[in-house]
C-alpha cells in the first residue's frame, strides 16, 4: 500500500510559546485565539513540516525535551525556527528562563551561547505572565545580521578573529581572559590545534609569548575560516552558473574573481562598464548571472555605462539573466534606490585579502543564485513567436509571467486550449453568429495599459493560434486554401465569427498570431505555415489532438536544449553523427531503438558512465519544456537505464 503523503499546509500565528511540561502552566491564561503553545518535539517538528508564519516567539531556553537542562535545548530550537526552509517571515524572538542571563552566560559553553549575547531574555520569577512581557522588536536587516552572520560559524570565526587581532597590541588582563573564554565556549567549532594552541595561552604570562602565541591562533583561525567559507574546493560542488563580473578596480578585480571563483565554475572578468555592457547586447545568451559594482571609473572619470545601467539593460532586455550587485555603499540606502532586496546586494570591504567579508554568507549567496537561475531558465530561451508584437512584448510578457505568477499563466493557457478543443470539436458550428469565436484582435498597447482587459486579448490569440496549428497539422503542415469559395478555406471555418476574410493571411497568422507563413506564387488564396515559432503549451496540445502531430517538427523548433543533448548522447552511445535538421520523429525512433537495445548491450563501465554523466548533466535544462510522449521516455531512462 502507498503510504499517505501530508499535505503541506500554511499555519499562521501571532505568538508562538515554546516550552515543556513542567512550565506548561504558564500558558494556562493564554488566549488561545492569540498564542499557540508547543510542549513537545514532535508539535515542533509538526510545524517545521508545514509552512508557518508567526510574528512572535517565545521560547524557554532550558527546554526539557529529553535533553539535559545545561544544553540550553531552546537555543537550538530557535536557531531550527530561523533556518527552516518553510518560515515564511522574519520574527521576534525573546528568550524565558529561570535562570539570569548573566549565570546562562557563566555556565553555557557552546556556539549557540550567541543567542545569550544578542537577544533579549526574561527572568521567571513569582508573579511572571506571559500575557505582559515585552518582546523586542527586530528588523529585517537586523535578522539578516544574526541569521546570515552572528549565528553563522563563519561570523562566530570572524568575531574571534577580529577579538584576538585587538589583543595582539593589547595588555589588558581582562580583555585577555574574556578572549580565552570565548575561544573555549566555541570549542565545538575549532580544530584541535586551535584549542591546544589556546590552552597554551591560557597557561602563559609573558607578553611576548602572548603575542607569538596569539598570532599563531589568529593564522590557525584564517586556515579555518577559508575552510568553512570555501567549501567548493573540498567538496568540488560549485555551482555551474556562468557569471560575468564587473569592477572598475584591477586589484579588486582579481581578489573578488579569486575568491569567487571557489564557488562558480566559471568567471568572465571586466573591468570596464561600457565593455560588459557591449558584451551583453552582444552574448548575452553566454551569461547566467551578471554580478556588478554599481559606481565603475573609466580611468579618472565616470565609466559612460554604470552598475545601474547595466542591471537595466538586463532587466528590461535579457530577463533572463540574474542580476546582483556588490557595493561598498550601505546595503539599505543602495536597496531603496535600485530595488534589490537585502540578499542580492553583496557587500565589499577595502581591507584585506577577501574583498567579500565572511559575514556576507556567499555559500547561501550561492545557492539562492542558482535556485533563480534554474527559475530564470526558460526566459533564456524563451520558446514560441518572435515576430511582429509577440518578439517585442507577448512572448516576454507570458515567459514572465509563468515565473512570477504562474497561477495566472497557467489559466490563460488552460482557457486558450479549452476554447480550442471545443472549436476543433464543432462546439461553435451551430451557435448564433455573436457567440461565435470573435476574430476581433485589440491593438497591443491595450495589453500594456490595461492588464487585465489585455490578458482577454492574450488569451484570445492563443487560441486562435491553437486552431491554426491544429489546422496546418491536419493538413499535414502542406499548403492550404486560406479564403476563396471551398469549403476546406481556413476563413470558411464555421466556429469564427464573420468577417476573417477581410484580413489578409499575412496580417492575420504572421502580424496578429506571430506565425510563419508563405504564400503561393500561383494562387493567392493558398499559403503555408511553418512548424516553428511554437510554444511548449501548443506543442504539448498538438500531441494529444494527434499522436504522431510533432514528427515532422525539426527537434530544434520543438527543443533546442534537447537537440544539443540528443545529438553529444547519440554521439557518444554510438558514434553516430545526428543532422541539426534532424526531426523529432526521427529522434524519437532513434531514442526508441536505444532504450529497447540497451538492456541487451554489453557497453563498458567507462561508456555507460559517459552516457550517464551527459544525461543528467543536461536534464534540467530541457525536461519541463518537452512533451508528455518524450518525457516518458526519459523517465524510463532516467529510472530503468542511469538509476538517477
Amino acid at each position: 500500500m502507498d503510504k499517505k503523503i501530508k499535505p503541506i499546509v500554511e499555519i499562521k500565528i501571532e505568538t508562538l510559546v515554546i516550552l515543556d511540561e513542567e512550565t506548561a502552566f504558564l500558558s494556562e491564561n493564554l488566549d488561545k485565539k492569540k498564542f499557540k503553545v508547543i510542549a513537545s518535539s514532535s508539535e515542533l517538528h509538526e510545524l517545521l513540516d508545514n509552512y508557518f508564519q508567526a510574528k512572535n516567539i517565545v521560547i524557554l531556553v532550558e527546554l526539557d525535551w529529553g535533553n539535559p537542562i545545561s544544553q540550553f535545548h531552546g537555543y537550538q530550537v530557535a536557531k531550527e525556527l530561523m533556518n527552516s526552509p518553510n518560515r515564511l517571515s522574519n520574527f521576534n524572538l525573546l528568550f524565558i528562563s529561570s535562570l539570569k542571563t548573566e549565570i546562562i552566560f557563566k555556565i553555557f559553553k557552546s556556539k549557540n551561547r550567541i543567542f545569550t549575547q544578542k537577544f533579549k531574555h526574561e527572568c521567571i520569577t513569582n508573579g511572571f505572565d506571559l500575557t505582559n512581557v515585552t518582546i523586542p522588536q527586530i528588523s529585517a536587516k537586523k535578522f539578516d545580521y544574526l541569521k546570515n552572520y552572528c549565528l553563522l560559524e563563519s561570523g562566530i570565526l570572524d568575531r574571534l578573529e577580529h577579538d584576538i587581532r585587538n589583543l595582539l597590541g593589547n595588555t589588558d588582563e581582562e580583555k585577555f581572559q574574556k578572549t580565552i573564554e570565548e575561544i573555549k565556549a566555541n570549542g565545538d567549532i575549532l580544530t584541535p590545534e586551535i584549542i591546544s594552541q589556546t590552552e597554551t595561552l591560557a597557561n602563559t604570562i609573558d607578553f611576548e609569548n602572548r603575542k607569538q602565541i596569539l598570532a599563531e591562533i589568529h593564522s590557525s583561525l584564517q586556515v579555518l575560516q577559508n575552510q568553512i567559507n570555501n567549501p567548493g574546493e573540498s567538496s568540488g560542488k560549485k555551482s555551474h552558473a556562468k557569471v560575468m563580473l564587473i569592477e572598475d578596480n584591477a586589484d579588486t578585480l582579481s581578489k573578488l574573481r579569486e575568491q569567487l571563483d571557489k564557488y562558480f565554475h566559471k568567471i568572465t572578468p571586466f573591468q570596464n562598464g561600457s565593455k560588459a555592457f557591449a558584451e551583453l547586447e552582444i552574448n548575452a545568451r553566454q551569461y547566467d548571472v551578471v554580478i556588478t559594482d554599481m559606481e565603475l571609473l573609466d580611468g579618472n572619470l565616470d565609466d559612460e555605462k554604470q552598475g545601474i545601467d547595466i542591471l537595466e539593460l538586463c532587466e528590461n532586455k535579457y530577463p533572463f539573466i540574474v542580476t546582483r550587485v556588490i557595493t561598498a555603499l550601505p546595503k539599505n540606502a543602495l536597496k531603496r534606490l535600485i530595488g534589490k532586496g537585502i540578499g542580492e546586494i553583496v557587500f565589499k570591504s577595502g581591507t584585506g585579502d577577501s574583498v567579500i567579508p565572511p559575514f556576507e554568507n556567499l555559500v547561501e549567496f550561492v545557492k539562492q543564485i542558482d535556485k533563480e537561475v534554474k527559475k530564470r531558465r526558460q526566459l533564456r530561451k524563451m520558446q514560441g513567436s518572435e515576430i511582429s508584437w509577440w518578439g517585442k512584448y507577448l512572448t516576454k510578457q507570458l515567459y514572465i509571467t509563468k515565473i512570477e505568477t504562474p497561477d495566472t499563466c497557467n489559466s490563460v493557457w488552460e482557457n486558450a486550449i479549452s476554447i480550442a478543443n471545443r472549436f476543433i470539436n464543432n462546439e461553435f458550428d451551430s451557435l448564433k453568429e455573436s457567440e461565435k469565436l470573435s476574430i476581433e484582435f485589440k491593438q497591443v498597447k491595450e495589453t500594456v495599459s490595461n492588464p487585465e482587459s489585455g490578458w482577454e486579448i492574450i488569451e484570445l490569440l492563443l487560441t486562435h493560434r491553437l486552431i491554426a496549428l491544429w489546422f496546418a497539422s491536419k493538413n499535414s503542415w502542406d499548403e492550404f486554401y486560406y479564403s476563396g469559395d471551398s469549403n476546406e478555406a481556413y476563413t470558411n471555418l464555421h466556429g469564427f465569427q464573420p468577417g476573417l476574410q477581410s484580413k489578409t493571411f499575412k496580417s492575420y497568422f504572421n502580424t496578429f498570431l506571430g506565425l510563419s507563413v508563405a504564400s503561393n506564387t500561383h494562387y493567392t488564396d493558398k499559403c503555408k505555415l511553418f512548424s516553428k515559432n511554437v510554444f511548449p503549451e501548443e506543442l504539448e496540445w498538438l500531441s494529444q489532438v494527434k499522436s504522431n502531430n510533432l514528427d515532422i517538427f525539426l527537434l530544434r523548433d520543438v527543443n533546442d536544449d534537447f537537440q544539443g543533448f540528443f545529438i553529444d548522447f547519440m554521439k557518444a552511445y554510438n558514434e553516430a553523427v545526428i543532422s541539426d535538421d534532424v526531426t523529432f520523429g526521427e529522434a524519437m525512433n532513434l531514442l526508441d531503438g536505444f532504450i529497447q537495445k540497451y538492456p541487451d548491450e554489453k557497453l563498458d563501465h567507462s561508456k555507460h558512465n559517459k552516457l550517464k554523466r551527459i544525461f543528467t548533466n543536461a536534464l534540467d535544462d530541457f525536461y519541463e519544456a518537452l512533451p508528455s510522449e518524450t518525457k516518458t521516455r526519459i523517465e524510463t531512462i532516467k529510472q530503468d537505464i542511469f538509476s538517477v
